[in-house]
């Protein structure tokens, strides 16, 4: 059999489609062509700044070189002044205070409780048969009122 015969419609279509994509590719190979110099411009601009920026980091690092050891021994002798103990102030007037306030502080304490009245101190019996002290009761009957109300 003989091979088939395309139409002339169908090879003119493949041709039109054929130019389009050749036309496409051209196009974009504009684009990458026209952005080179471009970039070029670009790493030239950087380049510049990123060397400024490299020469500055080298100055601060010769400089942090020579000034190493001053300021290593600064801060040894920084952290020496620090660790030694400094001797205590002694003063007087606040010593004989605070041992005054501390002779007067049991008298205080002892002085602030309320004495319990006679009736305070009989034990209260309760439904079981068991005796509570009447503070104890007092705080389980306010508890439950407050609760209860």
């Amino acid at each position: 059999m003989p091979p088939k015969t395309a139409d002339l419609k169908t090879l003119i279509g493949k041709r039109d489609k054929a130019i389009q994509t050749i036309k496409k590719l051209f196009e974009e190979f504009e684009e990458v062509f026209s952005v080179e110099p471009q970039l070029e411009r670009l790493e030239e601009n950087g380049g510049s700044e990123e060397n400024q920026l490299l020469s500055a980091n080298q100055k601060v690092g010769e400089s942090l070189k020579e000034n190493y050891l001053k300021v290593a021994k600064a801060y040894a002798a920084y952290q020496k002044k620090l660790s030694r103990p400094s001797p205590p102030r002694v003063n007087s007037d606040s010593l004989e205070a605070m041992t005054s306030a501390i002779t007067k502080m049991p008298e205080a304490m002892q002085g602030s409780k309320p004495s319990a009245s006679g009736l305070e101190k009989l034990p209260v019996p309760t439904w079981d048969g068991s005796r509570r002290s009447y503070s104890t009761w007092k705080k389980e009957f306010n508890h439950w009122m407050n609760k209860c109300s």
